[in-house]
């Protein structure tokens, strides 16, 4: 009875914990420049002032004053170390270096709670990442904050002007008078985190802060965003267990898995009224083809066009009278070069320049004795 009665109780705890536990929201503090936000006008903008203003208060040279935040995480944290700054004079470094023209924000994100629309009327809707953050913000599972080295002002400016509301986030910690103006080169900075049960969740773009971070007694975890494809939106989707870790995005991968469906998907009626629009153009169009493909992904249309059976080579078409092909295809995605040329040789392509603009050769007998060779060329830059 007393064994039963232990594990009564015990059970009992287990659940009040596991409820306390699921009552107290995991605590994700987001770094401000370059991870809530990536534009180069913003960054510049702040070294330059930073530059300019370490010179003509300090003497420090540009690369002075960039070795000091590779030495200490931040050029603040490096000059308070090194030359003693007193309360006012950090007060007055934060006043000068940040106090950046209101144009300057105007190359942030399109706001979160509204759509965009082009010149050409299409209208998309607010980026991912910004109605994810609004969809965590919402949910009592999770406590935004913002953890950053620039001050309340500049990062108020950012959120404002990316069209976050300001309750998204329960907390902005930034170098203050109240906090002595820490930053986050201090594990104490983190202080100011609410205290959960689950450790805290820190995403930030600065490796070094992050190592320093790590040894705050609430023992974080840090994902670190610096470059593609290691965004803000995959940190937040690992911060939530939404993907494993170990998942990469491959936009070859995605791509090839896409074309099967879209070649299943496929409308042959309007494809053969294109088929036979090329087929039927008039001289000197009808033996010289040129088509430009703009994000040309794997080659797919170049693909279908060569097509043995469903092209409009003269071996697919006998009363075909294109003599030749030159195909421009122009991709914007350097990482899909690799399966490009792989995609261009399975085809018969043989390489005639090996530099950008790539260009690539392909020979074609047609099955008519009289009729020219077929000629098909690509260039893609």
């Amino acid at each position: 009875m007393l064994s039963f009665t232990l594990l009564f109780l015990l059970l009992i705890f287990h659940t009040l914990d596991a409820v306390h536990a699921r009552s107290s929201p995991t605590v994700i503090s987001i770094d401000c420049d370059n991870t809530l936000y990536r534009t180069p006008l913003i960054e510049k903008e702040i070294v330059n002032r930073l530059h300019k203003y370490a010179f003509k208060q300090f003497n420090l040279s540009p690369k002075d004053a960039d070795e000091l935040h590779h030495t200490y995480g931040s050029t603040i944290h490096g000059l308070t170390k090194t030359l003693s700054l007193t309360p006012s004079q950090l007060e007055h470094f934060y006043s000068q270096v940040y106090a950046l023209p209101p144009s300057t924000y105007s190359d942030l994100l399109p706001p979160a709670s509204t759509t965009f629309t082009s010149s050409t009327g299409y209208s998309s809707p607010a980026p991912p990442t910004l109605r994810l953050l609004s969809a965590l913000a919402s949910s009592p599972l999770y406590s935004l904050h913002i953890s950053s080295n620039s001050p309340l002002s500049h990062v108020s400016k950012v959120v404002s002007n990316l069209g976050i509301p300001s309750s998204s986030f329960n907390s902005i910690v930034t170098p203050s008078p109240t906090n002595g103006f820490l930053t986050k080169s201090s594990p104490s900075f983190y202080d100011a985190l609410p205290s959960s049960p689950t450790p805290p969740i820190l995403i930030d773009d600065n490796e070094s802060i992050l190592e320093i971070a790590s040894s705050h007694p609430s023992s974080p975890r840090t994902i670190l965003v610096n470059s593609p494809p290691d965004t803000l939106h995959r940190a937040l989707l690992l911060a939530t267990s939404s993907i494993d870790a170990s998942f990469k995005f491959d936009p070859s991968n995605y791509l090839k898995s896409k074309n099967v469906i879209d070649e299943a998907a496929i409308d042959l009626t309007t494809y053969n009224e294109l088929r036979s629009s090329l087929l039927s153009l008039p001289p000197p169009f009808n033996t010289h083809l040129k088509v430009v493909d703009l994000g040309c992904g794997l080659l797919h249309m170049l693909r279908r066009l060569t097509d043995s059976s469903m092209g409009v080579l003269p071996q697919a078409s006998p009363s075909s009278s294109i003599q030749s092909l030159e195909y421009h295809a122009f991709e914007t995605n350097p990482t899909l070069l690799p399966e490009i040329l792989s995609s261009l040789s399975s085809m018969g392509f043989t390489t005639v320049s090996s530099s950008p603009p790539y260009t690539f050769f392909k020979e074609v007998t047609t099955p008519v004795p009289p009729k020219p060779s077929f000629i098909s060329r690509l260039l893609s830059p």
